[in-house]
């Protein structure tokens, strides 16, 4: 129930709640107006001045609303002016005598739904308002002349109102603050790689999304590497998993430093990762990029074998690359991104299919661009042991 009743408190707190203040108070406003040209049992005589009072305040009410329904937004002229009419017309009731203490508690309902709604200066202008009209009826209002103790007794409720109202809205703001960073945080680790702090599928989808919406526009390229790991899977069954996942932190921490910081590394699981080059100039820039990982990659030592063989060795792992393009003069309609990741893929396949420590072009034409073979097969040379952090 607590947590039911905070959460509408937010949402009430975060949303623009003027349109439906200016629904309110037409509403009360009408029953009032109801109540003093209908109600039998009262004066005519006493009650002409409250019905016209009633009357002009609704019919101003009333195209206040049209108007905050037809320009929603930060008026503070509109929101001071009725903040202040609200309590004005709260303390031109008070001042004819009778039923007043639900009076004044509607007047305090005012202050607490000024504070929420737009607060604190809104807060102290209409508590401020509501305390100038007690004085009023304290120091003018025959009818308040011998019961002068009630009027100070509300100015003090006022005052404490104002208190507990200004501690409450500063820790509702608060827990406000605090959960939107934690929503913003997990909004952040919701698209990034656990193991290697690479952006991951979700932030990869939406990043290239962007790009081949800008690459359209700039008339540019755009090309995606897909690749693997040759081997993975030997490492993780030979030296464990361990050592598996700090190869991935490494190959991720490698390839991260030679791009570009416009481009992106993303991985999508397992041993598998994406780059996306955005605005190239040739789609046979991305040939640069994949020569570069491939050497990166191959360059990169394994610890841990002499676990298993005795001897002092290491384990070297490569790649495979299946790159996919996208240009205004390559494909007059652009791919969608599931299909761009898949072409990607499709020729990452092929370079394995074809010896792997390579890469390839994605083409609907069956002829391929000639691969460039990597000394990056998986294999064990003897030599020096090198330490992997």
């Amino acid at each position: 129930m607590r947590n039911f009743f905070r959460s509408q408190f937010n949402s009430f707190l975060n949303s623009d709640v003027e349109r439906e203040q200016a629904i309110i108070r037409c509403i009360i406003l009408a029953a009032v107006v109801a109540y003093l040209w209908f109600a039998p049992w009262l004066d005519p005589q006493t009650v002409s001045a409250p019905r016209i009072a009633a009357l002009a305040y609704l019919l101003v009410s009333v195209p206040l609303y049209f108007h905050v329904t037809a320009r929603p937004g930060k008026f503070s002229a509109r929101k001071i002016a009725f903040t202040i009419l609200d309590q004005v017309m709260i303390a031109y009731a008070v001042s004819f005598g009778g039923h007043t203490i639900p009076i004044i508690a509607f007047a305090f309902w005012v202050i607490i739904g000024s504070a929420f709604r737009y607060g604190y200066p809104y807060l102290f202008l209409s508590a401020g308002t509501a305390s100038l009209g007690l004085l009023w009826n304290i120091y003018y209002n025959p009818l308040w002349t011998g019961s002068t103790t009630h009027g100070w007794a509300y100015l003090v409720s006022i005052l404490f109102v104002v208190f507990y109202t200004s501690i409450f809205v500063a820790r509702a703001r608060e827990s406000n603050r605090k959960l939107s960073e934690s929503l913003v945080h997990f909004s952040e680790l919701a698209r990034v790689d656990s193991l290697t702090g690479l952006p991951n599928r979700l932030a990869l989808v939406e990043r290239l999304t962007q790009s081949i919406a800008m690459t359209k526009r700039l008339g540019t390229y755009i090309s995606l590497l897909y690749f693997d790991l040759d081997g993975f899977k030997t490492v993780n069954d030979t030296l464990g998993h361990n050592h598996g996942d700090a190869l991935l932190k490494e190959v991720a921490k490698q390839i991260t430093s030679r791009i570009r910081s416009t481009d992106m590394l993303a991985r999508l699981g397992g041993d598998e990762f994406i780059v996306i080059l955005e605005s190239t100039r040739h789609p046979q820039d991305a040939i640069i990029v994949a020569k570069s990982i491939l050497e990166t990659i191959h360059a990169i030592k394994i610890e841990g074998l002499h676990h298993v063989t005795e001897t002092e060795v290491t384990l070297r792992t490569g790649a495979s690359i299946g790159i996919a393009t996208y240009g205004p003069d390559i494909q007059t309609e652009a791919p969608s991104v599931d299909e761009f990741i898949q072409r990607a893929d499709d020729a990452m396949y092929i370079a394995k299919q074809e010896g792997k420590g390579c890469y390839r072009f994605w083409s609907e034409d069956p002829i391929q661009i000639e691969p460039v073979p990597s000394p990056a097969h998986v294999g064990i040379s003897t030599g020096r042991f090198n330490l992997l952090n």
